[in-house]
């Protein structure tokens, strides 16, 4: 456990460098791709996850408190934000099988973390994004290149990102 963190946003990625069939991707890409994007977004949610739950049961919103009513207003809540993409959960997308399996297990895990936390104060959400080129997009050719692919299996849509709520309807 590290220090308290009432939020948490997980939002290391890698990705290809280019778009390529999965027989064709080298596997020290594909290791990197799942380190990164599963193995560590894992080890941080379970460095901070402890004291998040351990903060909101000192707070006095543990379970079995008599007065937890007169608590909720000094309740201390934890958030975790995941970063997903539509790659991982509703768009097929060829030549990024390794990334978009990796992001899939994030749309997943939030989902399952979220229904365990729900009831210790803490909600998991899971930000999915479609592409992104920007300043830090290290080769803007090949974004440009996946987007060109991807565009001929996706219909257009006006929403640039969607977040998966994992919270109960309050």
């Amino acid at each position: 456990m590290i220090g308290v963190s009432t939020r948490t946003v997980n939002n290391a990625g890698k990705s290809y460098n280019h778009p390529e069939d999965f027989h064709a991707t080298s596997a020290k890409d594909m290791e990197d791709i799942v380190a990164i994007n599963i193995a560590s977004l894992v080890r941080l949610t379970k460095m901070v996850l402890p004291g998040m739950v351990e903060r909101y049961v000192l707070a006095g919103c543990g379970w079995n408190r008599p007065h937890d009513n007169l608590m909720k207003p000094f309740r201390k809540r934890g958030l975790i934000i995941n970063m997903g993409s539509f790659s991982g959960v509703s768009v097929a997308s060829p030549m990024l099988a390794t990334y978009a399996g990796s992001k899939s297990f994030v749309s997943s895990f939030s989902g399952s973390l979220a229904e365990e936390v729900k009831g210790k104060g803490i909600d998991v959400e899971c930000v999915n994004t479609y592409f992104v080129v920007c300043d830090l997009t290290w080769n803007r050719s090949a974004a440009a290149e996946l987007m060109a692919i991807c565009c001929r299996f996706l219909t257009c849509q006006r929403s640039a990102s969607r977040v998966h709520s994992f919270r109960r309807q309050r």
